[in-house]
Order: structure tokens, then sequence, then C-alpha cells
């Protein structure tokens, strides 16, 4: 259960001074893409009024000002947009915020920007069909072990090459990986009732029932509830009325996969409001602890 006074100390004690200093970086560079957005408008009149000049003042040349500072606006946040989320400042507040972060919650856990989840377990899981070819991306990789359970995870993005229907992504967002010792006493796959997953099984709990579906895959259907006892399927309503994203879960063998879709990117700063607010820290904290407590309950 999140307890967020305990979380509240944390962040008083721990993130509030690293958040100050990310926020005089976040001003910094606030100050200087004004400047720029202030030199290029005011560049485009004097452009303009020359080209007039220039053209005796033909309606045609007036005109096609209008799509070239469109187009010259769009290719300048094209540009800009990757150097600001190259900068220091988004850095510091991955290895300053979010490393402490994943660190307040298991201190055993280790953080690194660059890598991500492999294809060859994102495929594994049964969430996504393997015959789809898709361009494959992610970062943000959290790895170590918990009472003995090994876990991994990472945000991704994974993008059709070619563009099977109106979605052109496959899947964004926050994949895990658990393995344990043994193997689970049947493979088991959830999907959000939204996949179009069919099933008639059953669980312990009703709400449960109306978000999700649950497929058996190998094994006992008598098995499901002793793996999907009453307390992890009110973590997951929990977390699930929390995010309102889709999650996925599957019980593979030793594995269990947990993936929770995202329509943003994760972990990141925001650039154009401030970062110190709590809500803001406390939805990275959720989005963090809520998977790894249902991979704990079952590092038994």
């Amino acid at each position: 259960m999140i307890k967020s006074n305990e979380f509240k100390d944390f962040y008083n004690k721990e993130l509030l001074s690293e958040l100050g200093s990310i926020e005089s970086e976040r001003k910094g560079i606030i100050a200087k893409l004004i400047f720029i957005f202030i030199f290029v408008g005011a560049l485009f009149p004097v452009l303009g009024y020359l080209l007039v000049k220039a053209t005796g003042g033909d309606l045609f040349n007036i005109l096609f000002l209008i799509p070239v500072a469109a187009i010259v606006g769009v290719g300048l946040f094209a540009i800009i947009e990757p150097i600001v989320k190259s900068a220091t400042f988004y850095k510091h507040f991955k290895w300053k915020i979010i490393n402490k972060i994943i660190h307040y919650i298991n201190p055993n856990l280790h953080y690194d920007k660059k890598l991500y989840v492999s294809r060859h377990e994102y495929y594994e899981s049964k969430f996504f069909d393997d015959k789809d070819k898709v361009h494959y991306l992610g970062d943000d990789h959290v790895s170590g072990t918990i009472k003995g359970v090994k876990i991994e995870f990472s945000e991704l993005h994974t993008k059709f090459l070619k563009k099977k229907s109106k979605e052109e992504c496959q899947f964004r967002g926050v994949y895990f990986v658990a393995r344990f010792p043994k193997n689970f006493a049947a493979d088991i796959l959830i999907k959000p009732k939204s996949s179009g997953l069919t099933s008639k099984i059953k669980t312990l709990s009703s709400s449960f029932d109306d978000n999700f579906t649950v497929q058996l895959l190998k094994g006992n259907e008598s098995d499901i509830n002793s793996i999907l006892n009453k307390e992890i399927l009110d973590n997951i309503s929990e977390f699930y009325s929390q995010i309102h994203n889709d999650i996925f879960i599957s019980f593979i063998e030793n594995k269990m996969f947990v993936a929770i879709s995202h329509d943003k990117d994760l972990f990141e700063p925001h650039l154009w409001n401030s970062n110190t607010n709590f809500d803001f820290i406390l939805m990275h904290y959720k989005d963090l602890f809520y998977p790894i407590s249902i991979i704990e309950h079952f590092a038994i």
C-alpha cells in the first residue's frame, strides 16, 4: 500500500533541495528558448517587409510567407525538442530524482538510463504477436533482486514498421520482467477487456473481472485461484483505478511479465511547468511502486 505521508517525508528530506537546483536549470533553458522564439519572431516581419519591398507588394509573395513561416516553426520545434531533452536538466532529473525514488522503493535496484528490456523478453510474455515487424526502442532500465527474485523493467516504445491499422504504435509504456526460482502452477495471460481477448474464466474478484480477461495457456483451471488470490486481484484493481491505463500481466513458466501502457514519455521532467510539485513526484513514485509491489507479492 502507498504510504503518502512517509514518501512526503522522503520528498522533503531527500528530493526537494535537488528539485530546487533542477528548477534553476529548467528556468535557464526556458529563458534561452524565449530568446530564440523572440529572435525568430522578430526576424520574419523584417524578412517579410524586405520581400514585399523587393517585389513591389506582390500578393502571391505575401501569401507565400504564411506557409513558409509555419514550416520553419515546425522545423524549429523538431530541432529544439531533442536538444532540450539531451540537456543536463533532463539527465539530472532522472539521476537525482528518479534514481533516488527507485532506491527508496528498494535499495537493491540499479538504474541505467540507456539500457532496456530485450526484444526476446518482450515477446515471451505472449502479450503481442511476434510475427509483427516493429521498430523496437527503449530506455530507463532498472534491474536487481527482490527477495531472491531477479527483476528488470524499462520504458519501451514499439512501432509497426508497416502500419497494421489506425494504431501505429504496438506498445508504449513500462515493461516488467521477474524471474522466480520455480515455475508457476499454470501459464496464465491477463489482458484488459479492451484488448478483445475472450475467455469464460472468472476470478475471485468481480471488480477485477469487470476490467480484465484471464486466459489459461497451460495447466489446470483449478490452479488459477492459487496464483490469482483475492489479495493480488485487489492490488491489481487498485493500481488500475489509480492510473486508468491498460495493464497486461502473464505468468509463463518461472517468469512474470507486467506491461503498463502510457501515452507519454515516463520518468521525465516538465519543461514548461515546475517539477517541485509533490503530486507530480508522487505520480512517478506510484508508477514504480505498484508494479514492484505486485511482483513482491509472489516473492515468498
